[in-house]
């Protein structure tokens, strides 16, 4: 799941497919803030780092069973090596 556009412009454009609220898409972009104004650069592993604690906002915008997650991960990978194929 893609939850944030991979460009800073100064305006985090949140993708609408996330399925998240807009509470969650504001700390979202507070997040994203942060961590941008911090290290001067957003990278994923630093969203999920982010997100790990139970109680951060974007905890639920992830699937936190490993398993769960490395199936729809080879899903994905699958759906990814499909479209670069033809």
């Amino acid at each position: 799941m893609s939850i944030v556009s991979s460009s800073f412009n100064g305006n985090w454009q949140l993708h609408r497919t996330a399925g998240i609220g807009h509470d969650v898409a504001k700390a979202a972009a507070a997040t994203f803030h942060t961590i941008y104004h911090a290290r001067g650069i957003l990278e994923p592993q630093d969203v999920v780092d982010a997100a790990r604690p139970d109680d951060h906002p974007l905890h639920g915008a992830f699937e936190w069973d490993d398993g769960i997650a490395a199936e729809a991960h080879r899903r994905q990978e699958e759906i990814e090596d499909g479209e670069h194929s033809e």
